[in-house]
């Protein structure tokens, strides 16, 4: 089992689930814009766009990869057990001879 499979995946789901929940939010928020702070007659408010995506971004990043990465390591670490176990299984006994 190595360890930066786990780390690589980690990661990799940290960022794909972190920018999807941001995309959403984000658009939710300027579609819904409550009492127009995220856009009004002058257009978009990008200052307070950037402040609600890396508000939602670094959070959800940071959570998900640390529990995709542990879920990893356990799935592999229980693969691993499960495997020598089954091989240690399939040995024949020995009678002390």
């Amino acid at each position: 089992m190595k360890l930066s499979k786990s780390v690589s995946f980690g990661l990799l789901v940290g960022a794909l689930v972190s920018l999807l929940t941001t995309s959403v939010i984000s658009a939710w928020e300027w579609l819904e814009n409550p009492d127009g702070i995220f856009h009004g007659p002058g257009g978009t408010n990008w200052n307070f766009m950037f402040e609600t995506a890396i508000s939602w971004l670094i959070p959800t990043f940071a959570w998900v990869a640390l529990i995709a990465f542990t879920c990893h390591l356990l799935v592999n670490g229980m693969r691993l057990f499960a495997s020598t176990r089954s091989s240690d299984s399939a040995k024949p006994l020995s009678d002390g001879d």
